[in-house]
């Protein structure tokens, strides 16, 4: 006698009206063509219920040791992501930018930072300076800056406390033969792609 169990609950055995409730299948089960006794009845349906009991260990295994393992790689791949690339440098006081934003929000607006990053390796303030070394005026003018001081909190998941939220820094720059300074808003918490705000070129 040949019968396939599969995953339903209450599934009837094709003899004596006896139930069970199966779990995964399909399992293939071959039972005597005649059962002698009530015992011997019971003693298949139990290795019935051990073969599925079995299946399920395997399968179940498995599935757990995918999860664990989907887990493990999507924590290493979530770290590495975190981890984003420091900007390259044209020398130790200067980053390398190739590009001018057309953006002109970019950071000349609070909402709409310069992200130089650093904080993480303890160049915060250099990274800042080493992003306004790479400036230079409309025509290539040399340019001069100064802090002006931290303000706008800002989300960020780099925040070093934990609260979800850092403060930027505003620096005034100007070149000789401008009428006025500029406001530039630094992220040294994140990195960022690089280029010079807008009314900026590439010091060369």
């Amino acid at each position: 006698m040949r019968f396939f169990c599969w995953d339903k609950p209450h599934f009837p055995f094709p003899f004596q009206g006896q139930h069970t409730n199966l779990s995964i299948g399909p399992v293939e089960v071959n039972l005597p063509k005649m059962l002698k006794n009530n015992s011997e009845h019971q003693f298949y349906i139990s290795i019935a219920h051990k073969v599925l009991q079995f299946k399920h260990f395997l399968i179940f295994g498995k599935m757990r040791n995918a999860i664990y393992f989907g887990l493990l790689l999507s924590f290493f791949c979530c770290s590495s992501f975190g981890q984003a690339k420091a900007p390259k440098l044209k020398d130790n006081k200067t980053f390398e930018l190739t590009e001018i934003s057309t953006d002109p929000t970019y950071g000349l607006s609070q909402k709409n930072p310069v992200q130089v990053g650093g904080v993480d390796k303890s160049e915060g303030p250099i990274n800042e300076r080493r992003f306004l070394n790479a400036l230079a005026g409309p025509n290539g003018e040399e340019v001069s800056y100064r802090r002006a001081g931290s303000c706008c909190p800002t989300e960020s998941k780099n925040d070093p406390f934990g609260f979800g939220s850092v403060m930027l820094d505003n620096y005034r720059v100007t070149w000789k033969g401008s009428k006025d300074t500029v406001s530039i808003y630094i992220n040294m918490y994140d990195y960022g792609s690089l280029k010079a705000p807008v009314g900026f070129t590439i010091k060369k």
